[in-house]
């Protein structure tokens, strides 16, 4: 790895998470947070997420991001602690 920087964005195959056995979980957990500690983020693979879903997914968030801000403002998260970002 490039000191102070990375030179690329690491992808991490999840789907041990779903069949694997608790060795192979163990190192989906390890990447998840090498990768974390050490760039800040990645990709993921493996994850079973469909298609139609990441697409419906996208347009809510773009839809979303469209509106003026006043409407997104307006929009409050009551139960802080169920709040995810």
């Amino acid at each position: 790895m490039n000191p102070g920087g990375f030179d690329s964005i690491p992808v991490i195959d999840v789907s041990p998470l779903f069949a694997g056995d608790d060795a192979a979980k163990r190192r989906v957990a390890e990447a998840v947070r090498a990768a974390s500690v050490q760039v800040g983020f990645f990709y993921v693979r493996g994850h079973n997420v469909s298609e139609d879903l990441m697409r419906a997914t996208y347009l809510a968030a773009k839809y979303f991001f469209a509106l003026p801000e006043s409407t997104k403002r307006a929009i409050v998260v009551h139960d802080k602690s169920a709040h995810r970002g």
